[in-house]
């Protein structure tokens, strides 16, 4: 019988650092990014694959809700939390949902940097329109 070797991916932080261990993890650590791989679930199996178990039932048991979500997340993974790099989470699921679009109606890499421009529906057309881009994305459906 063949064991199958699980292949461990990283995860990409900030200025495009990818990232293969907590230490790595801790010292490039990016409350934007672990909060969007919070959001789509690629944290928890790239904590269990590491057999980081105990850190992965902790964020589960986070609310994120609560006032002190983001602070609690730094904690669990032994970084300071500090208010000067604030992160909207509800831009942050967002972006996830926006990306999770894309990714099904096209596989292009180059579209990811225009992400907070789409618009996908009605919603994200009215709250692009408020604002004050050039340009606006609007994805069609075939």
């Amino acid at each position: 019988m063949t064991k199958i070797k699980k292949i461990r991916f990283p995860l990409e932080m900030e200025n495009g650092i990818m990232v293969r261990t907590l230490e790595e993890l801790q010292e490039h650590f990016s409350l934007e990014k672990i909060l969007m791989y919070i959001s789509n679930g690629k944290l928890q199996i790239w904590l269990r694959d590491r057999y980081l178990d105990d850190i992965a039932r902790a964020l589960l048991e986070l609310k994120q809700g609560d006032a002190d979500y983001k602070n609690r997340v730094c904690n669990i993974f032994g970084v300071e939390y500090d208010e000067k790099f604030d992160v909207d989470l509800e831009r942050v699921v967002e972006r996830q949902r926006k990306l999770s679009l894309l990714k099904s109606c096209s596989d292009d890499e180059r579209y990811i940097a225009y992400i907070d421009y789409m618009a996908f529906e009605q919603d994200d057309l009215d709250n692009l329109m408020k604002g004050s881009q050039q340009y606006i994305y609007v994805e069609r459906d075939s």
